[in-house]
């Protein structure tokens, strides 16, 4: 004697069982919990994708600062040396220090030599634009 043929039931709870688990599958796939929005799969996909380019993002953010250090460092250089840069030369130099200083004070980073650069860069570009001699 079997035991499903002392209880047919169990037979219907083990297709309930499979039909659950599908019914949780499908649920996951389309809930986000309206204030919240949460989305079950897109945060196991981002913290899938976080652990795989962890790493690169880290080294491109430190790529990304050093460039714009560098570039503050040399448009106070080429400015010291008076050489002229255009408008759209002297807009990015100033969007990049700005960029630079959020970054400094985001991870609270001390840069003494940028400071005072983009002091300088920015103390020229207010005289330089009084006697209008930025083209």
């Amino acid at each position: 004697m079997n035991v499903i043929d002392i209880f047919p039931q169990l037979d219907n709870i083990k297709n309930m069982t499979f039909i659950g688990w599908w019914v949780i599958f499908i649920a996951f796939s389309l809930i986000e919990i309206a204030p919240i929005k949460v989305n079950p799969w897109m945060t196991i996909l981002r913290w899938i994708g976080n652990a795989l380019t962890g790493d690169l993002r880290k080294d491109l953010n430190s790529l990304i600062t050093d460039v714009r250090r560098q570039t503050i460092l040399t448009f106070a250089r080429e400015c010291r040396h008076e050489v002229e840069h255009s408008a759209e030369e002297w807009n990015h130099v100033l969007q990049v220090a700005e960029e630079y200083e959020a970054y400094c004070n985001k991870y609270n980073i001390k840069n003494g030599k940028i400071k005072q650069d983009t002091k300088f860069i920015r103390d020229l570009y207010q005289e330089m634009s009084r006697a209008h001699k930025i083209k």
